[in-house]
């Protein structure tokens, strides 16, 4: 097979490159840069080619239902115009994103989550006598509580938020400094006193903000991510493992040898001898299904994991919402264990 390469460089942009592989002609767009889809419009597009690469645009034409984003609809015109044509199928977007997530941390916030479950609260069933009816209060009170997290806390996800102890007159201190070394010589004594000054101003700054985090420490979490920086890693490694003469130092040939050590080893001596005597089978207990208001408010509010579940709801935010789903969680918990059916 005969093949013809070269590759052009017709505009002066990184983002694009043309290559002409015997009569056809292969644009690989990189990425939407600034200036990247003008250079690519203005290009004089041969009958035979091959337009390839990541537009990271939106339109209808490619992907139905969607609203137009990053110049969809120029690149379509521009396409109509050039008679190019979409190879791939039309439809929707290859890795969907991933579904909003929601915190609550502040007081203010707590607050508000439990004035809008208070609000809601009245809507949920009140009464439960079948299995589907358990599964439907079990539901309307996740629905609930999500619907109530989204409309009244933040988007979650990992954010910018600057260096915590900076305050505005480090800020005025950086800026005198970064005007003296604009219009100044170096080793003038005015831009070494600045300096100084913002070094003093940031120490300041730095003392003041831990001191506030320490008195503002009220509970053991707090105290925790306020002590958790001055943990050391710890110079000390484990000691060597020795089992039958053999020294094993590193911990992946530590784990291997104690488990051949201790799960693999095939020793009658190890087996449980079996019962002697008949085993009577215990009587019948019977379950008293009574659920009261302070069981279920210990069994929600007073878990030792405080992280949210899959539902995103955490224990401080049922601690907010309780004086309004308190009903609705206990009959919950008694109809499950009366029906015998746990959603």
């Amino acid at each position: 097979m005969n093949l013809h390469t070269e590759q052009r460089n017709p505009v002066p942009s990184r983002d694009l490159m043309l290559l002409e592989v015997n009569d056809m002609t292969v644009i690989n767009f990189y990425r939407n840069a600034p200036g990247a889809l003008e250079a690519l419009f203005a290009l004089q597009i041969p009958q035979k080619t091959l337009v390839v690469g990541n537009l990271n645009a939106r339109h209808h034409s490619w992907q139905p239902g969607a609203d137009n984003y990053q110049q969809g609809a120029d690149i379509s015109d521009w396409a109509g115009r050039n008679n190019l044509r979409l190879i791939n199928e039309p439809g929707p977007v290859a890795s969907p994103l991933r579904p909003t997530k929601y915190k609550i941390t502040p007081e203010e916030e707590l607050k508000r989550f439990g004035e809008l479950v208070a609000q809601w609260a009245p809507r949920l069933p009140a009464t439960i006598e079948t299995a589907d009816e358990v599964d439907g209060l079990a539901q309307a009170l996740k629905e609930m509580l999500q619907a109530t997290l989204s409309a009244s806390g933040r988007k979650g996800g990992k954010r910018a938020i600057g260096t915590p102890w900076w305050t505005e007159n480090c800020t005025e201190a950086r800026a005198v400094l970064l005007a003296l070394r604009r219009t100044g010589d170096p080793s003038e004594p005015d831009i070494r006193e600045a300096r100084r000054e913002l070094r003093r101003v940031v120490r300041r700054a730095k003392a003041a903000f831990w001191n506030r985090q320490i008195t503002e420490a009220a509970d053991a979490g707090s105290m925790h991510k306020v002590m958790r920086w001055t943990k050391s890693s710890g110079q000390l490694r484990a000691p060597p493992l020795e089992i039958e003469s053999v020294v094993y130092e590193t911990q992946r040939d530590r784990a291997q040898a104690l488990r051949s050590a201790l799960l693999e080893r095939q020793n009658l001596a190890d087996d449980i001898p079996g019962p002697t005597e008949a085993v009577q089978a215990p009587r019948r207990l019977d379950l008293d299904c009574t659920v009261t208001m302070d069981d279920a408010h210990h069994a929600c509010n007073f878990t030792g994991n405080t992280s949210p579940g899959a539902d995103e709801i955490t224990v401080a935010m049922l601690k907010a919402a309780w004086p309004s789903i308190s009903m609705a969680v206990t009959m919950l918990f008694q109809a499950s264990l009366r029906l015998r059916h746990y959603p």
